[in-house]
């Protein structure tokens, strides 16, 4: 079993009074991750679990729970998109930023979540037999987007853009080399 913890940075200052933390864990080809948001939740547009969570594009325009995962050496690598809502998807990537398309081997993606006042918490035990061979060493970047209630009068809140790492000048969480947890295969 190889486990670590993290602890997720805003890219800028413009950010809610929030901590991100959590833990992955690979266990064979099983993963599971969690994230832990601990602070003013109630400033956050956090939409609550829907009865009929499903497949949904573009999860990263509001509050999302995000991380990448690409097997060590290769160019490809896959987007998991969880919203609060229950939402998900799974993108596969040939390279940075090229051909993204939805992932058809997983046709669900279920996770938990808990929203409380001053914290919110997230779990997901995903298989990866489906994309990864368990002799293969993974890379994974952990990332959130934060999307704040809007102003009186506002349509959208203010997002901002968490990470493990930021490596370049934008936000950008495609960056292979921000995909700084290394899981090595067994």
């Amino acid at each position: 079993m190889l486990k670590q913890t993290f602890d997720l940075t805003p890219f800028d200052d413009e950010h809610p009074k929030i901590e991100i933390t959590g833990e992955i864990i690979r266990e064979g080809n099983s993963l599971q991750l969690s994230y832990k948001l601990a602070g003013d939740v109630t400033a956050l547009a956090l939409p609550g679990l829907t009865a009929m969570a499903q497949r949904q594009n573009e999860l990263w325009q509001h509050s999302c729970f995000e991380f990448f995962l690409g097997i060590q050496g290769a160019p490809g690598y896959w987007e998991f998109n969880l919203s609060p809502s229950g939402d998900w998807n799974v993108y596969r990537l040939s390279g940075y930023r090229e051909n993204l398309t939805p992932e058809p081997v997983y046709g669900a993606l279920p996770f938990n979540v808990i929203v409380a006042e001053s914290f919110c918490e997230l779990a997901l035990e995903i298989d990866l037999s489906r994309i990864v061979n368990s002799d293969q060493s993974i890379e994974v970047g952990i990332t959130t987007v934060l999307e704040e209630k809007p102003e009186p009068g506002s349509d959208a809140g203010r997002i901002s853009y968490w990470a493990i790492a930021h490596t370049g000048p934008e936000a950008d969480f495609h960056r292979r080399d921000s995909f700084t947890i290394q899981l090595a295969g067994v």
